[in-house]
């Protein structure tokens, strides 16, 4: 009974979890087994290891048990597969890593030790160790920091992935940056250490680690997966899972299924009581916000980390893909840090030409690389560049169309980047037959119509606005700080007993489902094409008479005087956005302010590659424009062609000749041939005479 007992593991491991006192004997001769069958596995490491890898999981299984006589069991197998695993055979390699894992689940040896074990395995030439080990780590760590962060093991474990990327085995270190980027991305390490252990590694040796550690920062930090956990779930277990998120019931499955039938208290109260539970179920998957900054925000030293890219990239000799990783990257720090590194523009100049691969990215990285602390003549050049390489008529409009939509995007950034020649060269292309380059032309008189309307030739400005009038040109290096809110000097300087007096203005309502609700209206609603026309022309006059300077300068004197002598209202503050509405009207009748109309992406600063190669879908006149046109044409005229011979009579026979033409060919097929041998007149004559040699011969004389 006890041999059996002891050769069957799966009962005696649930009799020594229910009575571990009583089987303590069977449990130390399997202990003895384990022991046994490991020394003949080092002996002869090319032997079955059945038996060792049964004994292995099932003592793994059931050390819980025995704490005391087990509590280096895990160190001797960390022990083991460590000095001697590269000798032992796959399969078994995983038998020892999922003993491991069991151990860890049932705390019977370390996190700090396991960890470093399990980097260490990164080393090993194991696909499947590989693999495994990576999801273990990051699901454990994932499952450490679940209610709090554990500082402790974030701590050690981030300072033994630093010196695992700077390891000598290429293998290693990429995993390592791997379990790090997956760890950030499922926000448990999502602080300013590990950001600045992946930046080291951009400048590792080996470019298979750079170009990982640069397409980290390309704003894939910001994507997590909606199922991250799901890595290590069984594919059949996963299909089940989705087949089941099928069967729920949506809101609307239950307002369509209660539409129809009785209307009854009970089916009431029944749909009452789904609804109640769909939205608390919708409730309860509804995570907290977190804030999440971008990796860039999070270098330390933005400065020394660009110019170090930077120099790595002027001596790099690898492939264009990598040196547009860099590009990017650089780039991207500039303009979210606002670095400026001179050497950076005229070496982007270098790739600026349309024939080059990839040109629309290297494009964005010049619309990236530039912000308001560049210099005017720095920007100017790198301008002028795309200018000549793109916006020329020897270029396709598709080409054309992208050097303006990036001049756009770069003088969004820093108007000072165009000069006013340059700039009415580039605005006169609005009237040019390619819709895309058209587009881009009318996008950038907008541009400047917002930010600096005097650069453009006075045609271009449009309907001066009340807003255009109060824009002063910023040189380079000034500051665009306010201290008034604009709109606010045409509110009355009151008194505080004034101030009460003041009734709060209602608030349009509406009638909705039976009772009257407060209804929120666009502020344009309020404003009258005469009020518009009215203040103009009062604005004109006041400039004429004390000067333009100095109408600006009494407004923002105005304003300040307002907001400093009492705290503003509800109703103070929508007439202060009506005047700041009014002031950028330009259009009533179709409610179009300046605002709307520019397209540039001055608040945010990443710039969206469809802006850059947003052309025209259609052009002016296309393909199939053109052969409508033709075929329009084509109508009540002859066929073209050579004219054949008309007969007199439509019903009678034609020739030989035509009649050959519509036989089948297997029908004329030995015509054909006979004609295609090309016998000469000499040929002819000598085969004649043969053949009357041949008949001489044949009579008797």
């Amino acid at each position: 009974m006890s041999n059996n007992l002891t050769l069957n593991l799966a009962q005696l491991q649930n009799k020594i979890k229910r009575d571990p006192t009583g089987f303590r004997d069977e449990y130390e001769s399997q202990v003895h087994r384990f022991k046994t069958s490991l020394e003949l596995q080092q002996l002869h490491p090319e032997n079955d290891h059945t038996t060792l890898s049964e004994t292995m999981i099932f003592l793994a299984s059931t050390s819980h048990c025995y704490k005391e006589a087990m509590k280096n069991y895990g160190n001797e197998l960390a022990q083991l597969i460590e000095t001697s695993g590269h000798s032992f055979a796959s399969k078994l390699r995983q038998d020892i890593v999922k003993s491991l894992m069991l151990l860890r689940g049932k705390k019977m040896i370390e996190d700090k030790v396991l960890f470093e074990l399990f980097f260490k395995l990164f080393r090993m030439k194991d696909k499947k160790i590989r693999e495994t080990v990576h999801k273990f780590i990051v699901n454990d760590v994932k499952r450490i920091n679940l209610k709090s962060k554990n500082h402790v093991v974030n701590k050690t474990l981030q300072n033994f992935m630093y010196t695992m990327l700077q390891d000598q085995d290429v293998t290693a270190s990429f995993k390592s940056l791997q379990v790090t980027e997956d760890l950030y991305k499922k926000n448990v390490w999502n602080d300013e250490k590990t950001v600045n252990v992946i930046a080291a590694a951009c400048f590792h040796g080996h470019q298979k680690i750079q170009s990982r550690a640069l397409n980290f920062f390309l704003g894939n930090d910001q994507k997590s997966d909606e199922h991250d956990s799901d890595d290590d779930e069984d594919p059949e277990e996963r299909r089940q899972r989705e087949k089941n998120e099928l069967k729920i019931p949506t809101a609307r499955d239950i307002m369509v299924r209660f539409q129809t039938g009785q209307k009854g208290a009970k089916n009431k109260r029944k749909k009452k009581k789904m609804m109640k539970r769909i939205a608390k179920k919708s409730n309860k998957g509804q995570k907290r916000d977190v804030i999440n900054f971008t990796a860039i925000d999070m270098l330390r030293d933005p400065q020394s980390f660009a110019e170090k890219l930077f120099k790595q990239l002027e001596s790099s000799n690898g492939d264009f893909a990598l040196k547009l990783l860099h590009i990017r990257v650089i780039a991207r720090v500039i303009g979210v840090h606002k670095l400026v590194i001179y050497n950076f523009y005229p070496y982007l100049q270098r790739f600026l030409n349309p024939n080059q691969r990839d040109v629309t990215l290297v494009l964005q990285a010049a619309a990236h690389a530039t912000h308001d602390l560049v210099p005017p003549e720095v920007c100017e050049e790198m301008v002028r560049c795309i200018a000549n390489q793109f916006i020329t008529e020897r270029n396709s409009g598709e080409v054309m169309a992208v050097g303006l939509n990036t001049v756009r995007e770069v003088a969004s950034r820093n108007p000072l980047a165009i000069g006013d020649d340059l700039l009415q060269d580039l605005t006169q292309y609005k009237k040019h037959i390619d819709r895309g380059v058209k587009a881009g032309a009318k996008g950038l008189i907008t541009l400047y119509r917002q930010e600096a309307p005097m650069l453009l030739a006075k045609k271009d400005r449009g309907k001066p606005t009340e807003h255009q009038r109060q824009i002063v040109p910023y040189s380079y290096g000034q500051s665009k700080a306010m201290d008034f809110i604009p709109g606010a000097e045409t509110l009355p300087l009151r008194g505080p007993e004034e101030e009460e007096e003041m009734a709060e203005e209602e608030r349009p309502k509406d009638f909705v489902d039976g009772e009257w609700r407060d209804v929120e209206h666009d502020i344009e609603d309020n404003i009258e094409k005469e009020e518009i026309e009215k203040r103009t022309e009062t604005e004109a006059k006041l400039e004429e008479k004390v000067g333009r300077e100095e109408l600006l300068k009494m407004k923002q004197e105005k304003a300040k005087s307002v907001l400093t002598s009492r705290i503003l209202s509800d109703a103070e503050f929508q007439k202060i956005k009506i005047e700041q509405a009014t002031q950028k009207a330009v259009d009533i009748h179709r409610k179009v302010t300046a605002s709307s109309q520019l397209s540039a992406t001055n608040s945010s600063n990443l710039v969206e590659l469809k802006n850059i190669e947003q052309v025209a879908s259609r052009r002016a006149h296309s393909k199939e424009d053109r052969l409508a046109t033709v075929l329009a044409g084509r109508e009540g005229r002859e066929k073209y062609g050579r004219g054949h011979r008309q007969k007199l009579n439509p019903y009678a026979s034609t020739t030989n000749k035509d009649k050959r033409k519509q036989k089948p060919f297997q029908m004329v097929m030995h015509k054909v041939a006979k004609k295609q041998t090309g016998r000469s007149y000499a040929d002819k004559k000598k085969a004649l005479q043969e053949s009357l040699k041949k008949q001489l011969k044949s009579y008797k004389h």
